[in-house]
């Protein structure tokens, strides 16, 4: 959890601290914040959004055509879009996290977009895991993220 040597890496981690952070309170216990991270990560949407049907009768047949499932912007927007939306989601994430945790009083603290990957991909049970872990233990020697 330590920043780089580098004095240019290390302010290019502090600079996109807003985006790449970890939570840490002081005197919390493993227990606390495991419970904390799992209610907190609970809000997070894993899935995209449920298409429901029309209002049809009862009893009778949908007459409606099926929607393609094809984009309608073309290749050109589909491609932009896997560019654009896993920052965007990624964004939504770490606002509802921000939020969540900060009204618990965590702090949050900057870190290496590598580490932040290690930390926020894998088993749902192992990632809580390793923040509480993170969370409750020694206080980070650097200051807190506030942007």
């Amino acid at each position: 959890m330590t920043l780089p040597s580098d004095p240019v890496e290390r302010e290019k981690v502090l600079g996109d601290g807003y985006k790449f952070f970890y939570f840490h309170k002081s005197g919390v216990s493993f227990d606390k914040a495991y419970a904390d991270l799992r209610e907190c990560r609970a809000h997070l949407t894993r899935t995209s959004a449920i298409l429901l049907p029309d209002f049809i009768p009862f009893g009778e047949e949908s007459s409606k055509p099926v929607a393609s499932t094809t984009s309608p912007y073309g290749l050109v927007g589909a491609a932009m879009a896997a560019i654009i939306l896993p920052k965007l989601d990624r964004g939504l994430e770490n606002n509802k996290l921000r939020r969540c945790m900060g009204t618990r009083g965590y702090a949050r603290y900057a870190l290496s977009e590598e580490t932040w990957k290690t930390i926020n991909t894998g088993e749902e049970d192992q990632v809580v895991a390793m923040q509480a872990k993170i969370a409750a233990g020694p206080r980070p020697d650097q200051s807190e993220v506030v942007r």
